[in-house]
């Protein structure tokens, strides 16, 4: 409501800035910028310049209907419940709007694209059931608008964020094999554990990182739920991997819960005498510091079962790191990636024992979890199935990664708003 309102706030002089520019498209950025842009729209309702003609395009960067929390996680089960459901519900309500008022478009995979279109159909059908109660102008007027929902549903074009340029250029001055121009900027606590090991000199890549938000939706509890499956810390050791888990607090409580919870793992478990290093940055790291995290990484594990994209998956990917994601479909990097050529896709769901009874998806690399230790302990040796089979994915990876700029993406996007312009 304050970005609607700020959008048409006279001190501010944004909508007088709008006219000025008169522009023949328009992309909103999530349901918010829907609701913005009808701020806007609505001010000029009445003055000589019009903005009805104007093609709106609906960027959905995340469906939020499908993918709410409640912030407050430390409450109550029944009181998580119900919040969860009225913040579900109002996010729906925005989303289907924004949906029917757009007349393109854009999301950023195929699951999301899925979700979509189910908002719309479920929204068809809630006015074609009003349609039977109004009286005829509302009825031709409406059908029309249901008409181009169709429409609109069979057209929900896939378009990936490309990486920043920042992280590009540095990703591109970047080999597979080297990480020198960049050791200088790891963080302490990670440049600490290294010198901490006797693994440095012969192995360049130590650690198996999980680099998220610490908030519910990315679940970096699940990280530390793998690290328990896969034989604890003293499994890590014997593979010469040192686990890392970076990202700033989301949700306060949650994120000191999952730091004390991978503390914990990471303290226990050793063999008697032997002694391991773990690492826990709780901040955003700048692009050198990712950089550094990055060219010191075996191998990424990206935790959530669902993620609207994943961008540190494509920034993994750039320095030559391959990741383990869940398969499904359900991460939106992965159709940037390609399912089993750019990212290691398991049953991540499966392993951790949430649906006990689920059956297996199709995927890479099997859906088990002695399959996915297999993976990680002999990726090591030189010359393994193993090895070959992650380095292959790092390759594919940091290919399709490079590849998918921002000039690129800018490229298809304007290409399509020309398309909607021309077919118009």
């Amino acid at each position: 409501k304050e970005f609607a309102a700020a959008c048409v706030d006279d001190n501010l002089q944004i909508s007088s800035r709008v006219r000025d520019f008169h522009p023949t498209d328009v992309i909103a950025v999530d349901w918010h910028g829907m609701m913005a842009w009808e701020s806007l729209r609505c001010s000029f309702v009445d003055c000589e310049y019009c903005l009805e003609n104007a093609i709106v395009c609906y960027y959905n960067f995340r469906v939020y209907s499908a993918s709410s929390w409640n912030h407050s996680t430390c409450s109550d089960n029944d009181t998580q419940q119900t919040d969860e459901e009225m913040v579900g519900n109002f996010y729906r309500d925005k989303e289907q709007i924004s949906c029917r008022f757009a007349d393109r478009i854009i999301c950023l995979s195929e699951h999301d694209r899925d979700m979509l279109q189910t908002l719309m159909q479920d929204d068809i059908e809630t006015q074609r059931n009003t349609v039977k109660r109004d009286d005829y102008l509302s009825i031709s007027s409406r059908r029309s608008t249901l008409s181009a929902m169709s429409k609109k549903i069979k057209n929900i074009l896939i378009l990936p964020p490309p990486l920043r340029g920042d992280i590009l250029d540095l990703a591109q001055k970047n080999t597979l094999d080297s990480n020198e121009n960049y050791t200088q900027f790891l963080p302490p606590e990670a440049a600490n554990a290294i010198k901490s090991t006797t693994l440095q000199p012969r192995k360049k890549r130590l650690f198996i990182s999980c680099v998220v938000r610490l908030s519910p939706e990315k679940s970096p509890h699940h990280f530390v739920s793998l690290i328990q499956k896969l034989g604890g810390v003293d499994f890590l050791r014997r593979n010469g991997l040192i686990p890392l888990l970076c990202g700033a607090k989301s949700v306060g409580c949650y994120a000191d819960q999952v730091l004390a919870d991978f503390e914990y793992v990471c303290s226990r478990g050793l063999s008697q005498g032997s002694v391991w290093p773990f690492v826990v940055i709780k901040h955003f790291l700048g692009p050198k510091e990712l950089a550094a995290v990055l060219t010191r990484t075996a191998i990424n594990i990206h935790p959530c079962f669902y993620d609207a994209y994943g961008m540190t998956l494509v920034e993994s990917a750039a320095f030559g790191v391959p990741s383990i994601v869940n398969n499904g479909g359900k991460v939106g990097a992965v159709s940037l990636l390609g399912s089993g050529k750019g990212c290691i896709d398991i049953d991540l769901e499966r392993i951790l024992e949430y649906h006990d009874d689920k059956k297996s998806n199709d995927c890479c690399y099997g859906s088990g979890i002695e399959e996915l230790k297999t993976l990680i302990s002999k990726s090591s040796r030189k010359g393994s199935h193993e090895s070959r089979v992650l380095g292959a994915v790092a390759e594919e990876a940091r290919s399709r990664a490079l590849n998918w700029d921002e000039m690129t993406c800018f490229r298809s996007l304007v290409a399509y708003l020309n398309k909607i312009n021309a077919d118009s």
